[in-house]
C-alpha cells in the first residue's frame, strides 16, 4: 500500500497556474485523510487496467454496441446514440470487453468520467478512448465507490498532471494505474454511495425535465410546419434498390432508412440549407495546437456542442488575440449556427444566442459556422436543424471512417421548410421560452452537483471512529 505524503502538495506538482490554484484548494479542503483511511494506487484495487480497440472498426446498422468516451456519463452509460460493430469483432476484443461491476474511465478527449458497468444482458465493446478497470477487489473497495471517487475533485487534480498530447488530450494506462485512491472502511464507502445516489436521482429528474421541454418544443415545431414522422419502415434483408435511385451513393444505409419525415403542407416552400445562408466557413487553430495557450480568445470545437444543441463551456481552449485578428473566418457572431463537422458529435448543431458567454470567440477546424440571411429567422433555422427532421437528414450524409464527417456538399442537400415570417417568429419565441425553462433546470442541476461534490469531499475527510 502506498500512502500520500503528509504534504498534500505531492498530489499535484506541476509548475503551472492551475497547479498553484489546485494546491491552494488542496491545502484548504484536503485534511490529510491518510491519517484515517487507507490510500492505494488504482493498480492495487483492480486486477487489470485495459483500454478498447486501437483500430478503427467497421460500423454496422445493428450489432454489438461500441462505446466511446462520449457515451460515458457519471453513474451511467448512454446507449441512445452509440455505434455498432459485428459480433465477430466483439468476440475478437474479448480481453477488453467490460462485464458487470467493472469500472469504466474515459481517457481520450473528455477525460476522467467514470461509471460502473451495469448488470444488463446486452454486451458491448469499448473504443480506445475508454479504459476498463477489470475485477475490482471488493475486499478493499466497492466498485460504485471507486467510480464516485474517480469522478471527484481528488482524482481530477491528479489527472490534470498526467494528461498528455498537444491536440486531443490522452490519459495513458500507466498513469491511470498510478492514480491514488483514498479508501475508507466499507461502512463509510456505502454511506457515500447512498448519498451520491440520492442526489444523483434528483439531478436525473431535472435532466429528464429538460428532455421533456425539448420534446414538447419539437412537437410544436412539427405542428406549425406540418412535419409528420412516418411509421417505422420494416427493412428486410431481401429488399433491393433500383439502380437509377442509387445515384452517387452506393451504401445501403443511405437508402434504407428506419424513419422518414414528410412536410405535409404541399404549399410550403422548401429550400436547401445553402439558399438561406450568406456565409459558410470552417474554423482553424494555430500550428502546434492550443494546449499551452492559457488565456486569450475562447476557441470552440465539437466537444462544446452537446446532444441537446446547447453550447457547453467545459474544458475551454484558447487562441491568441493576434491569431483571432488575423483569421476573420474563425470569428463567431451572434445568431451564427455552429455545426460539428467530424468526430464523436458529427452533425450536432448549436446557435450563438443572447445567452452566449463570451464577447469574442472563435471556431476550430472541427466546426462549420453558418450565418443566416436576414430574411429568415436564425432561431427557426436552428430549430429545424436541431430537430429529428434535420438531424436525420444530416446523418444520411455523414461519410468516412471511425467517426465520420460532413463536407461542404451537405449544404446543397439539407431541406429547410420555410413557413411565413409570423410562424418563424412564433417558433423562435417558443424556443426562447423553452430555453428559459431549461436554464432554470440547469441552475438546479448545477447547485445539486456542487452540493454533491462538496459533500463527497466532506465524507472522505471524515474521521472514522
Amino acid at each position: 500500500m502506498k500512502c500520500f505524503s503528509n504534504n498534500a502538495k505531492n498530489l499535484c506538482n506541476r509548475l503551472s497556474v492551475e497547479t498553484i490554484i489546485a494546491e491552494d484548494i488542496v491545502k484548504k479542503r484536503f485534511k490529510n485523510p491518510s491519517k484515517y483511511h487507507n490510500v492505494y494506487t488504482l493498480s492495487e484495487l483492480v486486477y487489470d487496467v485495459r483500454d478498447g480497440s486501437h483500430q478503427t472498426p467497421i460500423y454496422h446498422e445493428e450489432g454489438v454496441p461500441f462505446i466511446s468516451s462520449k457515451d460515458i456519463k457519471p453513474t451511467e452509460i448512454e446507449f441512445g446514440d452509440v455505434k455498432y460493430v459485428s459480433k465477430y469483432l466483439y468476440e475478437k476484443l474479448s480481453g477488453s470487453n467490460p462485464k458487470p461491476e467493472d469500472v469504466l474511465l474515459t481517457k481520450v478527449g473528455t477525460i476522467g468520467v467514470s461509471t460502473v458497468v451495469p448488470d444488463i444482458d446486452d454486451h458491448f465493446s469499448i473504443y480506445v478512448s475508454v479504459a476498463v478497470l477489470k475485477d475490482v477487489f471488493k475486499d478493499k473497495c466497492i466498485p460504485e465507490y471507486l467510480a464516485i471517487y474517480l469522478n471527484s475533485f481528488f482524482t481530477k487534480i491528479q489527472i490534470d498532471k498526467f494528461i498528455k498530447g498537444i491536440g486531443v488530450p490522452d490519459l495513458h494506462l500507466e498513469d491511470i494505474k498510478n492514480i491514488k485512491v483514498i479508501v475508507p472502511k466499507k461502512e463509510l464507502q456505502q454511506e457515500i454511495i447512498d448519498f451520491y445516489k440520492r442526489i444523483t436521482n434528483k439531478i436525473k429528474k431535472y435532466k429528464n425535465r429538460i428532455k421533456l421541454i425539448y420534446k414538447i418544443f419539437e412537437n410544436i415545431l412539427y405542428e406549425k410546419v406540418s412535419i409528420k414522422k412516418q411509421s417505422i419502415v420494416e427493412i428486410k434483408k431481401t429488399n433491393s434498390i433500383e439502380l437509377d435511385k442509387l445515384k452517387e451513393r452506393f451504401d445501403v444505409s443511405f437508402h434504407l432508412k428506419n424513419y422518414d419525415y414528410e412536410v405535409k403542407n404541399s404549399e410550403m416552400d422548401i429550400k436547401k440549407l445553402k439558399e438561406v445562408v450568406w456565409n459558410i466557413s470552417s474554423g482553424k487553430r494555430p500550428k502546434g495546437g492550443v494546449k499551452y495557450i492559457k488565456e486569450g480568445v475562447p476557441s470552440l470545437g465539437g466537444e462544446h456542442i452537446n446532444l441537446n444543441g446547447e453550447i457547453v463551456y467545459n474544458d475551454m481552449k484558447y487562441v491568441t488575440k493576434r491569431f483571432y485578428k488575423d483569421n476573420p473566418n474563425i470569428k463567431i457572431n451572434e445568431m451564427d449556427i455552429l455545426i460539428c463537422k467530424d468526430g464523436a458529435t458529427t452533425g450536432k448543431v448549436a446557435i450563438v444566442n443572447e445567452n452566449f458567454k463570451y464577447d469574442l470567440a472563435a471556431t476550430n477546424e472541427h466546426l462549420y459556422r453558418i450565418s443566416i440571411l436576414s430574411e429568415y429567422n436564425a432561431k427557426y433555422i436552428f430549430a429545424i436543424l436541431n430537430s429529428d427532421f434535420g438531424q436525420e437528414q444530416i446523418k444520411r450524409y455523414i461519410s468516412g471512417g471511425a467517426q465520420g464527417g460532413i463536407t461542404l456538399d451537405i449544404f446543397n442537400k439539407i431541406d429547410i421548410p420555410i413557413p411565413s415570417e409570423d410562424i418563424q417568429l412564433e417558433i423562435a419565441t417558443k424556443y426562447d421560452q423553452a430555453i428559459k425553462l431549461v436554464n432554470i433546470c440547469k441552475k438546479k442541476i448545477k447547485k445539486l452537483e456542487k452540493y454533491r461534490e462538496n459533500e463527497i469531499i466532506n465524507y472522505i475527510n471524515k474521521r472514522e471512529i
